[in-house]
């Protein structure tokens, strides 16, 4: 795996754009069962320095598995800053079947794919999660899941390593 490149300015603007073109490519693909919604959160400032490409990867992969596993309800990403962390967060959230907690410790492990009969009809290598963890790590970033109340989960990518960039870029 090739190192990330270096964090560049980006208008959050053309990234949340590009996000908003993802998550709809995604739902087009999926019909009429799957709402999507995206939410930013107002504190996001209009421009950032961060590595949008691998942020982009890492964010296809999650979208990706949400719509992949969810047959039904709603998709959804939000975009935030944590008051505490200072971390930017990406919520990937589905209503999808969730994630047992015994699945959980194993979930981020190369090759690792949940026994059930939802994710053997689901297509992959149990490849993008363990690639998507390491590039977060790279990223020096963390990413983790956690359930969605009632049903499905929550994949939440960090990034602690970003920062605000004062002039607007032009």
């Amino acid at each position: 795996m090739s190192l990330p490149s270096p964090p560049t300015e980006v208008r959050a603007s053309l990234a949340i754009a590009e996000f908003r073109s993802e998550l709809s490519g995604f739902q087009a693909r999926a019909g009429n069962n799957i709402s999507t919604k995206l939410t930013v959160d107002p504190a996001i400032p209009q421009s950032m320095c961060i590595d949008l490409e691998r942020v982009s990867q890492i964010l296809t992969n999650l979208l990706d598995n949400a719509f992949k596993f969810t047959k039904s309800g709603q998709v959804s990403m939000h975009i935030r800053i944590d008051k505490d962390t200072d971390g930017l967060i990406f919520d990937i959230c589905d209503t999808g079947p969730g994630i047992s907690k015994r699945h959980e410790p194993e979930l981020f492990k190369r090759l690792y794919q949940i026994d059930n009969g939802v994710a053997r009809r689901a297509e992959g290598s149990g490849l993008g999660l363990s690639i998507s963890k390491e590039v977060a790590t790279l990223l020096s970033g963390t990413l983790s899941v956690r359930p969605n109340s009632p049903k499905g989960s929550i994949f939440t990518l960090t990034l602690y390593d970003w920062r605000q960039v004062d002039a607007e870029i032009a």
